[in-house]
């Protein structure tokens, strides 16, 4: 990319988005397959999987963009900790996150989740911050779900870290008709970003394979997730067509006690 492209981004991206917008988050599964559905945990701070589990995942996101995401996750039932990492030609993102349950009922639960990040263009400007996060899920029946989500609430201090944090607020539903079927749709709204709005249905033949079906109805965008577990192991893979940037996919690995 030609020198003088990479002025101008650097100089007018920070007025575009109002914080870092991450590839890998974008393709957590909302709804747990299973009380062990580690993966599951990443995308939502109510969620905490019964034992110890470890999780890994990798994302090239779209090639052409040369970006490269990663993260490495450990939680236990009352706890969690992760580590999300981000670089490109332009810059590097860096977020360190801990969640733990406010409340664990039968029908309901709550979540919160701080985050503390670091932004830096290299020889430019580096930027420090954190954030919170929340979220709580309602199961008034084995077969629905009901997820209202709000992701970097609240920043601190305000001014830096409006530049790595990009709020988002979400709401979903679930449902499963059959034992082995699950439908779902969410609506979310990012600070800087249109709406988006996804349906989703789940094939779940057995514990050790999930397959689910995704639509973007505004983006138009398709995505297919495939979970394989054997044992206590866990590998998840998540592909997406996208019809102007292409094909991106999100690798996770678990490790469940």
């Amino acid at each position: 990319m030609p020198k003088a492209i990479y002025i101008v981004l650097i100089t007018f991206l920070p007025w575009c988005l109002s914080g870092v917008v991450w590839h890998m988050q974008d393709n957590l599964p909302l709804f747990p397959d299973d009380e062990n559905d580690a993966v599951s945990c990443l995308a939502d701070p109510s969620l905490f999987a019964d034992t110890l589990c470890f999780v890994s995942g990798w994302s090239p996101g779209f090639r052409e963009f040369g970006i490269r995401e990663g993260l490495i996750y450990a939680g236990t039932r009352s706890f969690s900790l992760s580590f999300m990492t981000q670089y490109h030609r332009l810059m590097a993102n860096h977020v360190l996150s801990a969640a733990f349950p406010v409340l664990k009922e039968e029908h309901l639960r709550a979540g919160l989740e701080v985050h503390y990040g670091i932004s830096a263009i290299p020889g430019l400007e580096t930027l420090h911050g954190g954030s919170c996060s929340g979220s709580v899920r309602l199961v008034p029946h084995p077969q629905w779900q009901v997820l209202l989500r709000s992701r970097y609430a609240l920043s601190f201090p305000r001014e830096p870290a409006a530049g790595i944090f990009e709020s988002e607020t979400l709401a979903g539903i679930s449902y499963a008709p059959l034992p082995f079927i699950r439908l779902s749709g969410c609506l979310s709204k990012r600070a800087a970003l249109p709406w988006k709005g996804v349906l989703q249905m789940s094939y779940l033949p057995g514990k050790a394979l999930t397959l689910t079906a995704g639509y973007d109805v505004w983006d138009n965008d398709l995505a297919l997730r495939i979970r394989i577990r054997v044992r206590r192991w866990e590998v998840e893979e998540n592909l997406r067509l996208h019809p102007v940037l292409g094909i991106s996919h999100v690798l996770f690995i678990a490790y469940a006690y």
